[in-house]
């Protein structure tokens, strides 16, 4: 049997939990992002059990290629601000202030990630996309699980190469890619 490796796209999997996960710190500071990421972290591993996983994010100047040649290249996506309700102890009081702390919590996580026994991985100039692709491409002796939601992941799908889609706690095989999506593995590039 081949051993399993899982690639995790790693912005992919905080971005999901800094949206949808609503922890606080002791300071009354969202950390839902990391907190989320990281108890997801914990359910893949015994999940899926396996010998080696591979935290990828997007690295320094990730899309600058693509930018040069496509001026649109992911121009058209909005800034996403997170709201947060502050309960003011009334029955129906809450106030809703804005706040933005993406970055702190991705910067404390990823020092978290260092002191763990996971391969992080961050290529000047890739996007963590590419990264994988390349590595599930050289990895032929290896059982490969993709950890993302972004479906553009599903055009690797090969005998050893499965992608797990959290959001939906369904494992994108070759074989059910058809009964879940509607299309065959070999026009799903075109779809």
């Amino acid at each position: 049997m081949k051993p399993t490796v899982l690639h995790i796209d790693g912005y992919n999997l905080f971005l999901a939990n800094f949206h949808a996960c609503r922890d606080l710190d002791e300071n009354g500071e969202p950390n839902g992002g990391m907190i989320g990421f990281l108890k997801q972290l914990k359910n893949l591993v015994y999940k899926l059990n396996p010998h080696k996983i591979i935290i990828t994010f997007d690295g320094p100047n990730a899309g600058f290629r693509r930018r040069q040649l496509h001026k649109e290249y992911k121009g058209k996506r909005p800034a996403k601000v997170r709201s947060i309700g502050i309960d003011m102890g009334e029955e129906e009081r809450k106030d809703y202030i804005k706040i933005s702390n993406d970055n702190k919590q991705l910067s404390d996580l990823f020092e978290f990630l260092k002191r763990m026994p996971v391969n992080l991985l961050v290529v000047p100039y890739y996007e963590a996309d590419d990264v994988i692709a390349y590595l599930v491409k050289k990895n032929k002796g290896w059982n490969n699980i993709i950890v993302s939601n972004d479906k553009d992941y599903l055009q690797l799908l090969e005998d050893n190469v499965k992608v797990y889609q959290f959001s939906k706690n369904i494992l994108v095989t070759k074989e059910n890619l058809e009964e879940l999506y509607g299309v065959k593995k070999d026009n799903f590039l075109f779809y």
